[in-house]
């Protein structure tokens, strides 16, 4: 199989192109029909329709500074209403593809059989379906981004202004890539290398703006920040031992470890425990790989940060059973995946090598399970073109966006 494999040959940008039409391909109707998600149409497309174009970019959302979905809400209110929410869904598919486009031009990967692995684990890496196809929650993807550079060599392909602008705006889209700056900083100071320096930089310059917002939003208590941890070792295991080999299955792991049954709960945290020891086991010689070491301390990095970070008022247990679905444990799953591809090509011993592929191949079809399983609350919700319909009848009646109740109020039309 692995002979095979090596046989495939393939261009850089049919990869990409490869990857644009998996993503477009999962959710057909959002492309008929257009969709807003969330605060993507509630706030930031309202903002730009009810105010002048640039005062929306001085407002923080959901307690931190998100300009990537701010452009994109531009450019939708300079659409016609039929087409905005097309600005919103072309932007995500850029942002998505980012990640693809990392992973073929980073020098992380060189063979082309490896490149097409990465793009399934990022593809069909789980949970996707909050931050699919919506600027709303793009810094999820940025995040994962961020850990993708930060375990790459600097003798890549990628333009030196492109990488500059692209962790620029990944900075100032929210603060998952921001979570990563120590580690930049760590890195730099280890490699003592310039490249590695002028990434510091330009993203430590966009993470001074996004600190000053998240501040700001906790001063003025427009995000409230849980301060009851107890959910943070559970949430954890569930997104990255449940979750990667058990799909949608990982959903009793969680119940489990909410319930009030003991021995269920003891049961569950024996196999997370020997989980990690098999974690450990397969990256013993993960010293001799330091990319591998920088994806799995980004991962970390990212869920724990995440999880302490999550709006408070949901209860512990709640956060624990939400893990299977919500857009906290992406970013970190494809890193983790990613590692255990690393895992498969430059561990020494063979057995690591090929317990490695076979969780790769695994996590592929588990994967994919999710990828191709309807989600009645994240894939369907009102007709845009209906509720523009019911709108022009009615100026004054909201436009209903996904998923229900949220809404988009707007003071005119064009």
């Amino acid at each position: 199989m692995k002979k095979v494999l090596q046989k495939i040959r393939f261009s850089d940008e049919i990869g990409i192109l490869f990857g644009g039409i998996l993503i477009l391909l999962r959710v057909p109707k959002i492309i008929i029909e257009g969709r807003f998600w969330a605060e993507m149409g509630s706030n930031y497309f309202a903002d730009a329709m009810n105010y002048s174009w640039y005062q929306p970019f001085l407002k923080n959302q959901d307690g931190f500074y998100g300009i990537y979905p701010r452009i994109a809400a531009l450019i939708a209110a300079a659409l016609p209403l039929r087409y905005a929410p097309y600005a919103d869904i072309g932007l995500a598919l850029l942002a998505q593809l980012s990640l693809v486009y990392l992973i073929f031009k980073s020098g992380l990967l060189t063979e082309s059989w490896h490149k097409g692995l990465a793009l399934l684990l990022i593809l069909f890496a789980t949970p996707s379906n909050e931050v699919w196809l919506t600027c709303t929650t793009i810094h999820f993807h940025f995040g994962a981004g961020a850990g993708i550079i930060l375990c790459s060599p600097t003798n890549h392909k990628i333009p030196k202004w492109g990488l500059r602008i692209y962790l620029l705006i990944i900075g100032l889209t929210g603060p998952v890539a921001c979570f990563l700056l120590p580690l930049f900083w760590l890195r730099y100071f280890l490699d003592k290398d310039k490249a590695r320096l002028d990434q510091c930089l330009w993203l430590t310059g966009a993470g001074c703006v996004q600190f000053l917002a998240v501040l700001v939003s906790l001063q003025n208590q427009t995000r409230q920040v849980s301060r009851d941890f107890s959910h943070v070792l559970p949430s954890f295991a569930v997104r990255h031992i449940g979750l990667p080999w058990l799909g949608y299955y990982s959903r009793y792991m969680s119940t489990q470890l909410v319930g009030e049954v003991f021995w269920k709960q003891g049961f569950w945290y024996g196999i997370i425990a020997l989980a990690l020891a098999g974690y450990r086991w397969i990256f013993a010689e993960a010293r001799k790989t330091p990319a591998i070491l920088w994806l799995l301390a980004s991962m970390v990095v990212i869920s724990l940060l995440s999880s302490a970070g999550q709006l408070s008022g949901i209860g512990s247990k709640e956060m624990v059973l939400m893990s299977v679905e919500n857009r906290y444990g992406f970013a970190p799953n494809v890193l983790l995946l990613l590692a255990f591809l690393l895992a498969s090509k430059n561990a020494v011993q063979v057995w690591r090598r090929r317990i490695s592929m076979i969780m790769v191949s695994w996590a592929i079809v588990v994967g994919f399970g999710y990828y191709i399983t309807d989600s009645a609350y994240f894939f369907h919700g009102p007709s845009w073109p209906e509720a523009l319909k019911a709108h022009e009848l009615n100026p004054e009646r909201p436009i209903p966006v996904w998923p229900e109740p949220w809404v988009i109020k707007l003071n005119s039309t064009k």
